[in-house]
């Protein structure tokens, strides 16, 4: 760590929003690749994408795909969408090429990557102008999910739909294991090149953390401040389901190739941790230990990738 890095390091850790100061506004650009919107996965993506449009300040958000309505969806919501992304042969998209046009195309420094599925608050938002009035340089920001069933469209016209989802994700939703990584926020030119990945299957989120770390960048945890809520839905998309996506196919382990290894524990793990107070490191500092605690979660979706337990089904 130079010395300019260890100043900024140190200077993190006491770093805390003086009582009654309003935060800086923030700008941010989200991409994503929805899968088709049809049925079930349909209802909850155009809930998720929706819930950014709604952040403060707007953000840009890109759309990436030219699966069923994705253009059609952007169109509607005035979002920016890229049909052609690069695909292997099995037809699944390459996350290189996807990450390389979301730099070319992006209007912000701070870049958001987030499944489809993750519906985001205000708590997002304020989070992110935290990091920003505390960090000059580089950052990976990444955090837990709470999952919930979601079965219908969200009321957004409703002026307090963010209270009543917040009301039946604290009564019924459950936080998800750390290896479920589903945003990445982090800043320009950090992952503008990366590894031919194929998107939703195994290790390219652990090597995001993995490569953040091994470059010095603060990986901070904002799973204290940040309610990320993902709705709940099957894996009907991928042949052979979650466990052949993640395990079992032959782009999983490609992937993993490409990570050089699953990278499970420093691709899981953060050095830093945001709470309501401030930015401070970790209290932890065994990463093996960090993952430990985490231990029964993990194993419980273990047994669901290999089939041990059964995974979401709609009732419907």
């Amino acid at each position: 760590m130079n010395a300019e890095t260890h100043t900024m390091a140190s200077s993190l850790d006491i770093c805390r929003p003086r009582a009654n100061e309003p935060l800086p506004a923030t700008s941010l650009t989200f991409f994503a690749m929805p899968k088709a919107f049809c049925g079930h996965v349909g209802c909850i993506q155009r809930n998720a994408i929706e819930s950014w449009t709604r952040l403060q300040p707007r953000p840009q958000v890109l759309l990436f795909g030219d699966d069923d309505g994705v253009a059609e969806t952007a169109g509607e919501l005035g979002l920016q969408h890229t049909a052609a992304v690069g695909r292997n042969e099995y037809g699944t998209p390459l996350m290189d090429d996807m990450f390389r046009i979301a730099h070319q195309l992006a209007t912000s420094r701070t870049l958001v990557y987030i499944n489809s599925d993750i519906i985001l608050l205000e708590d997002f938002s304020q989070a992110i102008a935290r990091l920003d009035a505390a960090i000059p340089g580089p950052f990976l920001l990444i955090g837990r999910r709470t999952d919930v069933d979601v079965f219908d469209p969200l009321d957004f016209c409703c002026f307090d739909w963010p209270q009543r989802l917040s009301a039946t994700v604290s009564r019924i939703g459950t936080l998800a294991p750390r290896v479920c990584k589903d945003y990445f926020v982090f800043r320009k030119p950090l992952f503008a090149e990366i590894p031919p990945f194929a998107i939703g299957r195994a290790a390219f989120d652990n090597w995001l953390v993995f490569h953040a770390r091994q470059q010095g960048i603060p990986v901070i945890d904002g799973t204290r401040v940040i309610r990320a809520i993902h709705q709940n839905h099957d894996h009907r998309h991928v042949s052979g389901g979650r466990g052949h996506a993640y395990l079992k196919g032959e782009e999983a382990k490609r992937n993993c190739e490409l990570a050089g290894g699953m990278r499970l524990i420093k691709g899981s793990t953060t050095t830093w941790v945001l709470t309501p107070r401030r930015l401070r490191r970790r209290l932890i500092p065994s990463d093996l230990l960090q993952f430990g605690f985490d231990m029964p979660r993990f194993l419980l979706l273990v047994g669901e990738l290999f089939g041990w337990r059964d995974e979401f089904q709609d009732p419907r």
